[in-house]
């Protein structure tokens, strides 16, 4: 009877140590998920910026599709951050200053109802003032890019006085080019 009662109490110290044991665990999981969670969302409108850029496309050599400023820039690409099709669509990135802050977002036009624009905020840069893009052009960095043919920068990235936040490169041809056989043909339409 007494080594039964030895053996219930050993059995009972050896569980309650294992509880205890696992309970802190599941809270040191759930802490590194929660900060994983948290580092994640910080990054992700880094990542749908550079995404977008990446995916720039340009369709006609001698119409330019795409303009930039420091506060904005228009393009076409086929990474719309919120388009699970990956459609090619217009997006507008833009710098809205609102007092001691900078706010990122993202505007476009809705597939297949072009009156309606959407804007999405995606990143606030608090006690940031001096947010602007810059634009990568013959290995030069320029505060605006407007071409007047098919072209797009080699590169676009947000900078602050003190730091580059992102910087993206254009993954496709950065010149729209006209197929040598086309002339032969007449008029180059699309």
């Amino acid at each position: 009877m007494v080594e039964l009662l030895v053996v219930l109490v050993i059995t009972g110290m050896t569980t309650s140590l294992l509880v205890t044991g696992l309970s802190t665990t599941w809270q040191n999981f759930d802490r590194l998920s929660n900060k994983n969670l948290t580092q994640s969302q910080g990054q992700l409108p880094k990542s749908w910026f550079i995404k977008s850029v990446n995916a720039a496309l340009l369709g006609h050599p001698d119409r330019p599709m795409f303009e930039g400023t420091p506060e904005s820039f228009v393009f076409t690409t086929f990474m719309t951050p919120n388009d699970p099709l990956k459609r090619p669509q217009e997006v507008t990135w833009l710098i809205n200053t609102e007092g001691k802050n900078a706010v990122l977002s993202f505007s476009y036009y809705e597939w297949g109802q072009a009156n309606r624009s959407n804007r999405v905020d995606v990143w606030n840069f608090s006690n940031f003032i001096d947010i602007t893009f810059e634009y990568l052009v013959d290995n030069t960095w320029l505060d605006s890019f407007s071409p007047e043919k098919g072209e797009l920068p080699k590169a676009i990235r947000i900078k602050s006085d003190t730091q580059v936040w992102a910087m993206a490169t254009v993954h496709r041809p950065t010149m729209a080019d006209m197929p040598p056989e086309i002339p032969m043909f007449g008029k180059y339409e699309f």
